[in-house]
């Protein structure tokens, strides 16, 4: 049994969603279009899904679909939307809390 682990990438997206941005979005990777980026963004993929089967973080893109048509009327690229849960938040909480 694997014992799961953040990397520090994780950790800082965490922090970061602590603050009263409390989301983030992430670019659907396509290969065709990303090139040499798509390895990078697939282990970011990666990441936040983990932090998702971790239930650290929940997906809430179908909450920004408004927002997400003008944002692929621009850019013809898909994004997904992430909160913090409070889990994950709870982690960073107290004056000196960290992992």
């Amino acid at each position: 049994m694997n014992i799961p682990q953040l990397n520090a990438e994780q950790v800082q997206d965490l922090k970061n969603m602590c603050s009263p941005i409390d989301a983030f979005s992430q670019v659907v990777p396509v290969e065709a279009l990303d090139g040499e980026n798509y390895v990078h963004f697939m282990d970011r993929v990666r990441d936040t899904e983990q932090l998702v089967i971790l239930g650290l973080i929940v997906e809430i893109t179908d909450k920004c679909s408004e927002m997400l048509a003008n944002i692929y009327a621009m850019t013809n690229r898909l994004f997904r939307v992430f909160q913090i849960t409070e889990v994950g938040r709870k982690m960073f909480e107290g004056p000196d809390r960290t992992i």
